[in-house]
Formats: structure tokens, sequence, C-alpha cells
């Protein structure tokens, strides 16, 4: 096989995964013929042409990375929704609660809202971190660690499970890329949506913060569905389109028509 045909099959197939771990694209690539020292010479001469990154153990594209929009983007749409969902998500706070807040802007502005004693905040997200660690209402605030996104700004590894292990969450808050209208929620990269899963397994209490332009929409990694979940908080233009769905959760609305 042709080293051009090897290197754009490497570059489908973990550009279509955003990141996959080593091991199993070796793996996969063993498959269909092509053996692990030629592909790691090919992974390398990929990362020399700045369109893949070699970590430990993972492979992350960078291809993807351009298309994808930088926070501080996403920070100024929908501002007034966000702030309406905010409001309405520290209503759910109870005093000297441990939660988890996956990354998002529209956390990022729940956080800064909060207006309760909080023991502890346990994110991967940077600017979630700050936004915590300037609320004098929480105590303690945990910064996970590993790989860092610039454009997200969020951070991730391969060793999920090891950093929040032991850890029982009182209610976990999380956004997501989109919602379609079976109730399934996704992200848009595997990796933080595999730390979530985790989060959402070690609360009592889960709950989506998503505005009106997420629902309706398909995903590339599916976290959940809204029936394993306590509450979605959303805007109120999103009510038309949410009673004609059958989702078997509780619906909270913010807004001035609430």
């Amino acid at each position: 096989m042709h080293k051009l045909e090897r290197k754009n099959i490497i570059l489908d197939k973990v550009n279509k995964n955003r990141f996959i771990e080593t091991k199993d694209l070796l793996i996969y690539l063993e498959d269909i013929g092509i053996n692990e020292s030629t592909a790691r010479r090919d992974l390398k001469e990929l990362e020399s042409e700045n369109k893949i990154l070699l970590s430990f153990g993972a492979i992350t594209s960078k291809v993807y990375d351009q298309y994808e929009i930088a926070r501080t983007e996403k920070a100024k749409k929908n501002v007034d929704k966000k702030e309406q969902i905010a409001i309405k998500a520290v209503e759910l706070l109870e005093y000297e609660d441990i939660i988890y807040c996956a990354p998002g802007t529209t956390i990022e502005n729940f956080v800064k809202l909060i207006n309760k004693k909080i023991k502890l905040i346990v994110t991967n997200s940077f600017p979630v971190f700050l936004e915590a660690w300037k609320n004098k209402n929480v105590i303690d605030v945990f910064l996970i660690g590993g790989i860092f996104k610039e454009k997200s700004q969020v951070f991730f590894s391969r060793d999920i499970k090891k950093y929040i292990e032991g850890i029982k969450f009182s209610k976990t808050f999380f956004s997501c890329i989109s919602c379609d209208k079976e109730g399934n929620i996704y992200d848009d990269f595997a990796p933080e949506s595999n730390l979530l899963k985790e989060a959402l397994k070690k609360s009592q209490k889960n709950i989506l913060l998503i505005d009106s332009t997420k629902l309706l929409d398909y995903g590339i990694n599916l976290v959940c569905n809204v029936s394993e979940i306590c509450h979605v908080i959303t805007d109120y233009e999103s009510k038309t389109c949410i009673d004609k769905l059958n989702w078997n959760t509780n619906i909270i609305y913010g807004g001035k028509n609430e």
C-alpha cells in the first residue's frame, strides 16, 4: 500500500473520532494490513505536517480542530438565553452541595451566579474553574488536568476515572452540542463526553442546561437520554417545540414568559 494511501486511512480514522487511543488505532490498522512499525512512522509524519497531535497513548485530530468554534466566539452567542437558564439552575442548588460542572459557556454563567455556599466544584474547564475561584460562595474548586485544548479551554486525559474516583456528587450540571427529538443528548468530543458519563454515574441528580438553538439536531458522541436525568433547563423559546415531544423528565423554563 502506498504511503499516501496509508496516511489518508489514518487521517480518516482519527478525524472521524477526533481522539483515539494509539493501541486502538494500531489494532484497526493491523486488521487492514498496516503493521505497527509502518503505522508509527506514518503517525510521526502526520504530526510533523501538523495534522495530528501525538500524546502519551493517544492521538488527537488537528484537522478537525480547525473547524471547532473557539470558546470566546461561543460566549458571544445567545447571551440572554444562557443567563435565563443559569438563573434557573442556581435555584436548584442546596447548601454545601458537591457538584461537577462540565465545560460550556452556559455553565460558566451558572457558576458565576452561584449564591449559596457550595462545598466543592469539580471541573475540567479552565474558564469554569476561574469563575468558581472568583465566587466567594464556592469553598473549594478542583480542576482536572491533562492535555489542554486551547480553543475550548478544557483539559482531557485517557485516565478519566482516576480523577473522580471516590467522589460522590450531589449534582452534575452540564450542557451539550445538541439534543435530538428522541431526547438523545450529544457532545462533540469523545474524551470530554467520557468524563461526563463518569460524573453522571456518580451524581445524585443530573441537570442539563440547553438553549433553544441546540434542539432537534444530532451530534457525534451520545452522552445519555433526557429520561436518564432529573431536569432539563432551557429558555422559553423551547417550549413550543418541547411540548410536542414525549420527553420523560422535568422541564424548567427560564425567561420573562415563564
